[in-house]
């Protein structure tokens, strides 16, 4: 019942504009099907596939910027992440990037310099 392996490339390059919606949407259920774990390291590679798979169909086009919006927050938040210092920021109750959240929720600053000087400091 196995699928024989393809390279994305040529994945892409036979699906039709009608084929789209389905396969986005097969996609994603397979992906929920997997466990946390396996779901958190494929998290950003399904994004990834999916937005390259709209972008084939005119119906489709428009939740590409939305995909793409969703890798670049994804980014964002890796990046915030890996700058806390976690003997600092981490509680026992809290991860780090819990944390981080809880603090930028207080933080109504737009100036993402004056957030990264309140993280250093530890007000929140």
């Amino acid at each position: 019942d196995a699928l024989p392996i393809y390279d994305w490339w040529d994945i892409l390059l036979h699906v039709q504009p009608g084929m789209v919606q389905n396969l986005v949407e097969k996609l994603h259920e397979e992906y929920m099907r997997q466990n946390a774990a396996l779901q958190q390291v494929l998290s950003t590679r399904i994004v990834a596939m999916k937005a390259s798979l709209c972008k084939l169909s005119p119906a489709t086009v428009a939740r590409v910027c939305d995909y793409h919006a969703k890798l670049f927050l994804i980014a964002i938040s890796c990046t915030l992440k890996s700058l806390l210092r976690p003997t600092q920021l981490n509680t026992p109750d809290k991860s780090p990037g819990d944390r981080l959240t809880e603090i930028c929720s207080k933080i109504t600053d737009i100036d993402i310099d004056k957030v990264m000087i309140n993280l250093k400091i530890g007000r929140a």
